[in-house]
């Protein structure tokens, strides 16, 4: 197979390195190509290698990728005149743990996917044919030898995570699975990658602070660190709206900062998605060879957390408005990132503000998003809760692992605080709860609290560092700085995930039980939109306790609460997707032997179903309506799981996009915000295509509880809605009681 290669132009100082480059497993016994930036698993399912991962049972089929070290290699032709200069390799994301040679020579050792690497490569350089060659570790291999190496072991969420010691990296969680997400570890090369000439200096990162004076005006501080082999003067640029200003910078080797400040006096605000405009300045920062574009968002955010008589609130005040919050959390969008565009991220955004959303939570488990993807959010005026990148296990806190974090966690901040949506940093996903997870961490609770802690005081000092007014929240949920509780519970401070319906087997009337300060997560797990099931599963597969749809459903509430919910009665199992329409329960009418209310139902076409009532566990408790019991003579007892019954609430109904809840507020203290959402499962479809397929319910109105009518389709998280899977059938729609 002919190697991939590329000759530059004379005058070229960064050769594009996306494109093809050869594939191969490192034990020789498989040989493709692949399409970078992009991930091995693609590539092998485009070459017919391995099928679809998420189709059927696949993911089963696909384990050995990630068990295995692939090669990608390329050449590239330098001409003799261009080899003055240092050059430099410039990956934006690695994944993850991965060896780079130029020329057979090692230029870098990789081991975090959310670092940008640029390594020094003059010394391996030749002029003519130059071959580069990077060797992808198995992340499964390279995360037990690190566990092996731990000082003490550190667990992680083996409900969550099918594929073991995945906290042992610095990689997306979720790739090691996840209860939406499948779990196959994928390897690969994102973003932008190439080979660059330097010259004088390089730009590494360009940062700005606002500085708010009396009369309203704003200096605007603009920061540029630079990055030089060797002494030299440097032409610095910096543009704002027009305004053109040159100062020439005297760089030693290494890092050099030059700050510049623009005076604006009548600035133009920035606004969250439904409190005003999104007005913005369009800023540059010029080198020799080299520009950086950055939008600016002129506005103030700061987050109030004064005491009250119920505890301490939790509200965002921007340009000195406290701003309600509504939203969803955000994973990414894909488990395979050669999947995810730029315009499919741009729709799942838009819906978000279409449902009257004006914040995104960007959840712990999944990615720092993309440049354009915190564009987007600027654009579109939706505030970002950023996590950073740990998610429901606990983590080493050796000196390697907390440098390569640090190291990470200041990439990142300066990478993304510019932008006017980023509303607050927050240092991890339910790390404080998962100290009582595990068996370790409960017999020797001091020694895993005092290892989260110096994590977590690691991310909270660099943050700091490198982005002194940056907002800091230090875990989610959490009540408040230096407090180890349960926030799971706890409503009267800090944010709180509410999942006791859903995780503790509650009733739903349990939400009006809560009123949180801030509700970062709540929800209740559904199916996705028939548009997408069909994408996986066969026509033979759609019964909800199939192979396949239980393959795609791993959460493990799942047999209690989507087949076996035992606080609701119980209905036969249909064959296929039909819709079924249960009415209001009448108070006065027929209850269980447990005194549980039946639901009357309307229309239950459920000719040749099974009910399965296992004798030995449910004789004598489930209590059929007559009219119900002409359809289920001679069903036998046995043979099809349970589907919980329910009935349609008069004022709510779920909203979908794709297969992704799009969650209403719950409405209780004023002025405090809250984001109300769910992560979706792993494959998407937006609201606006959810809309024309017929799939999401419209613009209906409701009344909330506090009266208020909202005119947007997200709605109440504690419902379940199996929706119009047969369409055209008449037939209404099947939730579980909400009261």
């Amino acid at each position: 197979m002919e190697m991939p290669s590329e000759t530059p132009n004379r005058d070229a100082v960064r050769i594009d390195l996306s494109g093809d480059w050869l594939l191969a497993a490192a034990d020789n016994s498989h040989a493709l190509t692949i399409a970078l930036p992009g991930d091995v698993h693609s590539a092998l399912q485009r070459a017919g290698i391995i099928a679809d991962p998420y189709r059927g049972r696949n993911e089963a089929d696909v384990q050995w990728v990630a068990r295995k070290d692939w090669v990608l290699e390329r050449t590239v032709v330098i001409d003799a005149d261009d080899l003055n200069g240092g050059w430099y390799l410039d990956f934006e994301s690695i994944d993850t743990v991965a060896s780079v040679y130029v020329n057979d020579e090692l230029v870098l050792q990789a081991e975090n996917c959310f670092r940008r690497y640029r390594p020094d490569v003059s010394g391996a350089i030749v002029a003519g044919e130059n071959r580069i060659r990077i060797v992808l570790h198995s992340a499964i291999a390279e995360g037990a030898r690190r566990q092996a190496a731990q000082p003490f072991y550190v667990p992680y969420h083996d409900g969550n995570s099918p594929i073991a010691n995945g906290n042992m990296l610095r990689k997306p969680q979720c790739h090691f699975g996840w209860d939406w997400n499948i779990a196959i570890a994928p390897l690969g090369i994102y973003g932008s990658l190439a080979l660059c000439r330097l010259e004088t200096a390089r730009i590494e990162h360009v940062t700005t602070r606002q500085m708010w004076l009396d009369d309203g005006s704003v200096d605007l501080q603009v920061t540029v660190q630079l990055f030089a082999r060797e002494p030299g003067i440097v032409p610095v640029h910096f543009m704002l709206d027009g305004v053109r200003e040159r100062l020439d910078c005297a760089v030693g080797a290494g890092e050099t900062r030059l700050t510049h400040v623009f005076t604006v006096q009548e600035p133009r605000r920035w606004w969250p998605a439904g409190s005003g405009d999104q007005a913005f300045s369009t800023l540059k920062v010029e080198v020799p060879g080299e520009t950086v574009t950055r939008q600016i968002g002129f506005r103030t955010i700061e987050l109030v957390t004064d005491k009250d008589e119920a505890g301490s609130r939790f509200a965002f005040r921007v340009n000195g408005r406290e701003i309600f919050c509504r939203g969803a959390n955000w994973i990414p969008a894909d488990a395979l990132m050669s999947r995810v565009t730029p315009e499919s991220i741009e729709d799942l955004l838009r819906s978000a503000v279409d449902a009257n959303m004006n914040m995104i939570r960007v959840w712990g488990g999944g990615f720092y998003e993309p440049d354009w993807f915190y564009d987007l959010c600027d654009r579109l005026g939706l505030l970002v809760w950023q996590d950073f990148m740990f998610a429901c296990n606990l983590y080493p806190s050796t000196p390697d692992f907390l440098e390569n974090v640090a190291a990470e966690v200041d990439y990142q901040v300066r990478r993304l605080s510019t932008h006017p949506s980023l509303a607050l940093w927050c240092g991890d996903n339910e790390l404080v709860g998962a100290l009582t997870w595990f068996e370790e961490s409960r017999r020797d609770r001091d020694r895993y609290l005092v290892s989260y802690d110096r994590l977590n005081r690691t991310v909270e000092a660099v943050m700091k560092q490198a982005c002194p007014e940056a907002i800091w929240w230090p875990s989610s949920p959490s009540v408040g700085y230096l407090d180890f509780g349960d926030a799971w519970h706890a409503d009267g401070a800090g944010d709180m995930h509410y999942w006791s319906v859903w995780h503790e087997n509650k009733s739903f009337d349990n939400y009006r039980t809560v009123r949180p300060r801030f509700c970062s997560e709540f929800g209740f797990q559904s199916y996705t939109s028939m548009q997408v099931i069909r994408q996986f599963a066969e026509a033979h597969d759609l019964n909800i306790a199939s192979p396949v749809m239980e393959a795609h459903q791993k959460n493990e509430c799942r047999r209690q609460r989507t087949h076996c919910r035992h606080d609701v009665p119980l209905l036969p199992l249909p064959q296929g997707f039909s819709e079924l329409r249960l009415s209001e329960p009448d108070p006065a009418g027929p209850r269980d032997p447990d005194g549980r209310r039946l639901l009357a139902v309307a229309e239950a076409p459920l000719h040749g179903h099974a009910l399965l009532a296992a004798q030995r566990h449910l004789a004598g408790r489930v209590v059929v309506e007559p009219r119900l019991r002409r359809t289920l003579e001679g069903d036998a007892l046995h043979g099809a799981p349970l589907l919980p019954a329910g009935c349609r609430s008069r004022n709510s109904l779920c909203g979908w996009a794709g297969d992704r809840l799009l969650d209403g507020e719950r409405h209780g203290r004023a002025g405090d915000g809250r984001v109300a959402g769910v992560p979706g499962l792993a494959r998407r479809q937006s609201a606006a295509a959810a809309r024309r397929s017929g799939d999401v319910p419209g613009r209906s109105r409701v009344d909330t509880r506090d009266g208020r009518r909202e005119g947007h389709s997200a709605r109440h998280a504690a419902l379940l809605v199996f929706r119009s899977f047969e369409r055209g059938n008449g037939r209404g729609t099947l939730c579980p009681r909400y009261l």
